[in-house]
């Protein structure tokens, strides 16, 4: 029997940008909606049968885990962020022990555009002939490329459910080194197996630190890249207000 899959989102940032008296994934993001539901819809949408939540929280997080109870069907766990393991590879890290099976982490803050019914389905699909794969946005703007989660890819013949391939990728690469990135992550996914090595690479990524050689060497090189819908990140004041004016309040 296999281990059933986990879906890990992490809860235990700061928020500082936003500067919220409350968990920023907790902000309204349409009607009768907060960010994090986004994230709750795919996991009740996915047709996996045996999928659990794991929020990783850190202090002050006793809300959300509150309303994500309430709100989620799935069965839902909550573990808290080890001090000594920093940023969102650390909260991956200290989720892992509780993580059998393949896991899939989603931000508690990025909302999709519509619906994605079976996009976990399908990442799940991917990781059973594959370490690791991304969910991202097609993306051609060179100033959303330079201020979040960029990555490169090609056609993959023999990909699952039509996916493309990992063929580079850099967080915030900045302004003026955008070219040959076509997509901005949403989320990923790895096997346990590569979990370790899957997250080092994300973290040298984030620290600007992973070079060409420790890519093409990692099990992110060459991982299918399924297509999801536009998103957008509610960690600044300028992306909220830009969501709600494309928000119908009705």
């Amino acid at each position: 029997m296999s281990a059933p899959p986990t879906v890990v989102v992490p809860c235990a940032g700061k928020g500082r940008r936003l500067g919220l008296p409350f968990p920023k994934e907790l902000i309204p993001s349409g009607p009768g909606r907060l960010a994090i539901d986004s994230a709750l819809q795919l996991v009740d949408e996915a047709a996996a049968a045996d999928l659990r939540l794991l929020l990783v929280t850190g202090p002050g997080r006793e809300a959300t885990a509150r309303y994500v109870r309430g709100r989620c069907a799935a069965p839902v766990a909550v573990v808290g962020q080890d001090p000594a393991l920093p940023e969102l590879a650390g909260a991956i890290r200290s989720a892992l022990p509780w993580c059998p099976g393949p896991v899939l982490v989603l931000l508690p803050d990025q909302v999709l555009a519509h619906p994605a019914p079976g996009l976990l389905d399908a990442a799940l699909a991917a990781l059973a002939g594959h370490q690791a794969c991304f969910l991202a946005a097609p993306e051609s703007d060179p100033r959303r490329i330079a201020v979040d989660g960029a990555l490169a890819t090609t056609p993959g013949e023999d990909s699952p459910n039509g996916a493309r391939r990992l063929t580079g990728l850099a967080d915030k690469p900045g302004p003026g080194h955008t070219e040959g990135f076509d997509r901005v992550w949403f989320g990923f996914g790895f096997q346990p197996t590569a979990a370790h090595a899957v997250l080092e690479q994300l973290h040298a990524a984030t620290e600007h630190r992973l070079t060409e050689n420790d890519f093409r060497t990692g099990p992110l090189a060459g991982a299918p890249v399924l297509d999801c819908p536009p998103f957008t990140d509610l960690g600044t004041w300028p992306a909220y207000a830009h969501h709600w004016k494309d928000t119908p309040c009705d």
